[in-house]
C-alpha cells in the first residue's frame, strides 16, 4: 500500500492554496463581516466563559468606583477620596482616565493641590479616534492645563492595534509608538512604582505584545464606591501597600448606553457572536493585566511553525484516509469523512481548551481545523473531476500516446 502518491500530494496543495486564497476573497466589501468575524475567532473562546476565571480576589489590587449615581465623581469628591486612601499608605494610586477640568475652578484647583503632595499618583492618558485605514489612532487625549501637577502617566488603551467595536481585548502592548514616539502604557507606569522586580521580569520576556491571562470581572478583585467610602463600609487596611486602580465598573447590560465607550468584548463573554453586548470595562482588563504581571501567571505560545507543520499532518492523514476509503468502497466515504471530521474538531478543541486552561499553555489549531475542514470538499472535489483527467493524462504519457 503506497502511502503517499501524486492525489495525495495535488489534494493537499490544493486545501493549503484555498487556505491561502481565501483571505483575498474576503477582502470583498460584502464579505468584510464575515472576515472580521473569522479573524477575531480562537479556539480557546470556546471554553473561555466557563474556565476562564478564578474563585478567588487578588489581594494586590483594588478598584474603586467612579461610577457615582449615574454620573462620575466630580474632582472634589475625587481628591477627598484619594486623600483618605493616602492615609493607609497605599504602594500606588491610579486614576484610569485623563483629569479634566470641571465648572468649579475651586474643585479643580483643590484636586490640584492634593495630587501635589504625593509622588505615588498615576494619572492616565488615553489615544482617540482610531482609523480603520491605518490601524491606528490619530489623537491623544491628556489632562487638562489646570492639573500642573500631574507627574506620572501612561496612556490607558487596553487595544491599541484593532477597532473595539469588531474585536476582543486578548492582548497587552506595554509599550504603543504614536506620533513617532514611543509611549509607556499606564501598567507599565503603576508597576515602576509597585514592585520592579515583577515588572523587569515580565519585561525580560522581552515580546511586544503579551497574551492576557484574565482572572475574571471586577468580583474577582476587591472594590468599593463612594457610597461605600462615605457609609463606612470600607475598612481602610484593605488599602495598605496596594495598587488602588480608580475606574468604571458595574454590571453590564444594554440599559447603560452611556457608558459604553468605557466597555469592551473580551474572551470571558458569556455568548461568542458578534450580535453581542461588550462584557467588560477597562479599569478591569487593566486589573486583569496587572493581576497577570504581579502573580506571573503568563500564557507561552507554541511557535507557529508547530502550528502549520499539525496542520499540514492532519491534511495529510485525512487525504490518505479519503483515498484510501474511496479505492476500497467509495459508499462508506461520506458517513467517514462525517465521523473523522467529528472525532477531529472535538479533539482538537479538547486539547487547545485543555493547554490553555490546565497549562497555561498557548496551541493555535485554528488552521487546522480549517484545513480539516476543506479537506473534505477538496478532496471530494478533485476525486470527481480533476482526478480522472489527471489519470487520463498520466496514462497517455505512460503508453506514448500523447496528443502532439
Amino acid at each position: 500500500m503506497k502511502l503517499f502518491n501524486r492525489h495525495i500530494l495535488i489534494s493537499m496543495i490544493l486545501v493549503f492554496i484555498t487556505l491561502v486564497f481565501a483571505p483575498f476573497i474576503l477582502d470583498i466589501k460584502f464579505f468584510a463581516p464575515i472576515k472580521r468575524h473569522f479573524s477575531d475567532f480562537e479556539l480557546i473562546d470556546v471554553g473561555y466563559p466557563d474556565f476562564g476565571e478564578f474563585e478567588t480576589a487578588d489581594s494586590n489590587i483594588f478598584l474603586v468606583n467612579t461610577i457615582y449615581k449615574d454620573t462620575v465623581l466630580n474632582n472634589r469628591m475625587l481628591a477627598d477620596i484619594i486623600e483618605w486612601i493616602q492615609e493607609y499608605k497605599p504602594k500606588v494610586i491610579a486614576i484610569e482616565k485623563p483629569l479634566e477640568h470641571s465648572n468649579n475652578n475651586e474643585d479643580d484647583f483643590y484636586l490640584d493641590i492634593v495630587l501635589s503632595k504625593y509622588n505615588n499618583i498615576v494619572i492616565g492618558t488615553e489615544y482617540i479616534d482610531f482609523s480603520d485605514t491605518n490601524e491606528a489612532y490619530i489623537k491623544k487625549k491628556v489632562s487638562d492645563n489646570i492639573f500642573s501637577n500631574v507627574k506620572i502617566t501612561g496612556y490607558n488603551n487596553v487595544l491599541v492595534d484593532k477597532n473595539k467595536k469588531y474585536y476582543k481585548v486578548r492582548e497587552f502592548f506595554p509599550y504603543y509608538k504614536f506620533n513617532n514616539n514611543l509611549d509607556t502604557s499606564l501598567i507599565i507606569k503603576i508597576l515602576e512604582i509597585f514592585d520592579k522586580t515583577k515588572l523587569q521580569k515580565f519585561l525580560n520576556r522581552n515580546n511586544e505584545k503579551e497574551i492576557i491571562s484574565f482572572r475574571g470581572t471586577y468580583k474577582n478583585f476587591g472594590r468599593c464606591s463612594f457610597d461605600d467610602i462615605i457609609n463606612n463600609q470600607v475598612n481602610p487596611e484593605v488599602f495598605r501597600d496596594k495598587i488602588i486602580l480608580f475606574g468604571k465598573f458595574q454590571e453590564i447590560s444594554s440599559a447603560l448606553p452611556c457608558l459604553f465607550n468605557d466597555i469592551y468584548f473580551t474572551p470571558l463573554n458569556k455568548i461568542q457572536s458578534s450580535k453581542t453586548f461588550p462584557d467588560m470595562y477597562s479599569i478591569e482588563i487593566q486589573a486583569n493585566i496587572i493581576s497577570m504581571i504581579v502573580n506571573e501567571k503568563y500564557i507561552y505560545i507554541i511557535p507557529a511553525i508547530i502550528n502549520i507543520l499539525i496542520a499540514i499532518l492532519f491534511t495529510y492523514i485525512n487525504i490518505l484516509i479519503f483515498y484510501l476509503i474511496t479505492q476500497k468502497n467509495i459508499k462508506l466515504y461520506e458517513i467517514s469523512n462525517l465521523l473523522i471530521f467529528l472525532f477531529e474538531s472535538f479533539g482538537i478543541f479538547y486539547i487547545t481548551i485543555y493547554l490553555f486552561h490546565s497549562h497555561n499553555i498557548k496551541i493555535d489549531l485554528t488552521l487546522t481545523l480549517f484545513a480539516i475542514i476543506l479537506t473534505v470538499f477538496v478532496y471530494e472535489g478533485y476525486d470527481t473531476t480533476l482526478k480522472p483527467i489527471i489519470d487520463k493524462i498520466v496514462n497517455k504519457f505512460k503508453t506514448g500516446r500523447v496528443v502532439k
